[in-house]
């Protein structure tokens, strides 16, 4: 008897051991470290004193920032600037010696080696952008570096980001740091909507929810609320009325309509949803992003033996809500 529940205890722990969350893999084995190199702590703290000699020992550490050919004297400017200045002690206040970024970072970049084995080591690199708000994170394939602008992530309540509505003051918190240059990473690595000619509401759904699927599979230790970008209540609101909101696309033939107004609806940047009903402002903005991951989400646990860069890889929107099975 006691052999018997011995072996149905063992059993159980082996079965449970065996169990394992597909995107949380053990990445251990992953020798590539990666951190945030701080290009802005080392030009602000060159010595206007010495600054010419200083500046050329920089361009020899850092010679990407160097290649646009820009004049020392503009360098010098930079240098003095006040705003930039004022900018770059607040980062230093908010961001420290950003001992958590790195480690998130380093995690993130360990699983992209391992779903990308074999891929150049990417370099990322913090600066000062003087709120350069076109491009907060900037991903050049070409030479495998990303550009991280710390003064576009220093919390939504600050002054420099007054000026901006609140839903998008809100994405400049900084969580979203590490987020954002895995999401540059996304973008490179899945074909883009342009390629697809003519594209529908559910091709658009599909391509965001795949970007929010590969930050998923990347960062899987981050909650829900930092990858879809949404405060807890935006979240809730969408898992509450999942079902509701599919069969709204369904009852007005919206999925493979190719309208930009319906489109623009559910995918851009915007407070709220706009499904032109009293409950509107109740609703995130960009929701048709955040159904597209319920769909890839479908797609991948129905189909486990399709790996992360063919499930990226297909553009058929209507095969790929088929073989998702997605049923809210």
């Amino acid at each position: 008897m006691i052999k018997r529940v011995f072996w149905t205890i063992s059993s159980l722990f082996l079965l449970t051991a065996c169990e394992h969350d597909p995107l949380d893999p053990d990445v251990s084995d992953i020798e590539i470290s990666t951190q945030f190199q701080r290009f802005d702590q080392a030009f602000f703290s060159l010595d206007t004193a010495g600054f010419q000699e200083q500046l050329d020992e920089l361009k020899i550490q850092y010679p990407i920032f160097f290649q646009s050919g820009a004049t020392d004297q503009f360098w010098r400017y930079q240098r003095s600037d006040k705003r930039q200045l004022e900018l770059y002690q607040e980062t230093q206040q908010v961001w420290g010696d950003m001992k958590e970024a790195n480690a998130k970072l380093d995690n993130a970049m360990k699983h992209f080696y391992h779903y990308y084995e074999g891929h150049p080591e990417i370099d990322f690199y913090t600066y000062i952008s003087n709120l350069d708000f076109e491009f907060p994170v900037l991903y050049a394939p070409e030479n495998e570096v990303c550009f991280a602008a710390l003064d576009l992530y220093l919390g939504q309540n600050q002054p420099y980001y007054s000026h901006l509505p609140a839903y998008l003051a809100f994405k400049r918190n900084p969580v979203f740091l590490v987020r954002d240059c895995i999401e540059a990473l996304a973008m490179a690595n899945i074909p883009p909507l342009e390629e697809q000619n003519s594209y529908s509401l559910l091709d658009a759904m599909i391509y965001h929810g795949k970007i929010l699927y590969f930050l998923e599979a990347m960062m899987p230790h981050e909650p829900d609320e930092v990858i879809a970008q949404y405060i807890h209540q935006n979240l809730e609101f969408c898992q509450a009325n999942e079902k509701n909101i599919w069969a709204y696309f369904i009852e007005n033939n919206m999925l493979f309509s190719k309208r930009d107004d319906d489109i623009r609806r559910f995918i851009a940047p915007a407070p709220f949803s706009k499904f032109r009903m009293k409950f509107d402002n109740q609703t995130p903005g960009q929701i048709g992003h955040w159904v597209g991951w319920q769909i890839v989400r479908s797609y991948c646990n129905n189909n486990s033996d399709i790996s992360l860069q063919e499930m990226l890889s297909e553009t058929d929107g209507r095969k790929f809500l088929k073989l998702s099975g997605y049923k809210p």
